[in-house]
Formats: C-alpha cells, sequence, structure tokens
C-alpha cells in the first residue's frame, strides 16, 4: 500500500500554490491596511490641533505634536462620569438578575 503525505505535494502542487499563497499575502496586506489605519488615524487625531484635524486627507503623523487634547480630559470631571457608568452599569444588572433568580 501506498502512504500519502500531506504537505509534500511535489513541483505540480507548489507550482499551483505559489500564486495562492502571494494572493493570500497580498490579501491579507490590503486586509490589515484597512482594519489598522481607522485606529491609526484616531490616534493621529488626538495628537493634533482642532485646526488641522478638520483637514480631509490621509495621515500618518500628527503635526504639530500636541498633547492639549489629553491635557483637556484630564482636567474636566466628565471622564470620570463615563467610567462611573461603564462600572455601575454591569454591576446594578448583575444585582437586578441576581434578586431576580432568587438568591
Amino acid at each position: 500500500m501506498l502512504a500519502v503525505r500531506h504537505g509534500t505535494g511535489g513541483a505540480a502542487s507548489s507550482r499551483l500554490l505559489r500564486p495562492w499563497g502571494i494572493a493570500n499575502y497580498l490579501l491579507m496586506c490590503v486586509l490589515l491596511v484597512l482594519f489598522v489605519y481607522p485606529f491609526w488615524d484616531v490616534l493621529v487625531l488626538s495628537f493634533t490641533t482642532p485646526e488641522n484635524a478638520v483637514h480631509i486627507g490621509l495621515r500618518l503623523v500628527a503635526f504639530p505634536l500636541t498633547v492639549d487634547a489629553y491635557k483637556r480630559i484630564f482636567i474636566s470631571d466628565t471622564i470620570f462620569i463615563g467610567y462611573y457608568n461603564t462600572v455601575c452599569a454591569p454591576v446594578l444588572a448583575v444585582l437586578a438578575l441576581w434578586s431576580a433568580v432568587g438568591h
């Protein structure tokens, strides 16, 4: 009986798989850009001035670099209200469900 080894298809299968492998890598690179760039853009926008943030176009670096947005966030109390709501809503939901089942 002949043994079949997977993954060793020889020259014929490597010629068939090579274009698919190249296309697969190209597709993954395109998807990487499509999924990562929006996060990068938001990060770059957080370090730029409001005047430069309204410009339309591709942004790879923040110019001029500023941390004024972060200063404004941490001076204000509104960020802590958001954290408070994020913690309280699940806790209250768990307590409500816990009391509903009779514990």
